[in-house]
């Protein structure tokens, strides 16, 4: 059983073009897909706390994408599905 989290397609996908580039390149390049969750994990929160729900969902929805593509193993430490979690409620909050 995995820990993914499990959300509609049509409502949290990266655009097709940049998201079959973004899905090649961090499960080919392990420090570029930390360092892009990192990115994307730091601007939700600065969208959060500045109450900018647009721009939260939009880098949301590249965030759950790039979570989605970490194996189980692998999931960062510092950043975990449960803060996902977390940080989707924050952002409905808005």
């Amino acid at each position: 059983m995995t820990n993914k989290i499990e959300f509609k397609a049509t409502e949290h996908e990266a655009p097709e073009n940049k998201a079959s580039w973004l899905k090649e390149t961090v499960l080919e390049d392990k420090p570029f897909h930390y360092q892009m969750t990192d990115k994307d994990r730091q601007m939700v929160d600065y969208y959060i706390r500045y109450n900018n729900k647009k721009e939260a969902q939009e880098t949301l929805k590249e965030l759950i994408f790039l979570m989605d593509l970490w194996k189980d193993e692998e999931v960062p430490e510092w950043y975990t599905r449960e803060d996902l979690k977390k940080d989707i409620e924050r952002v409905k909050a808005l």
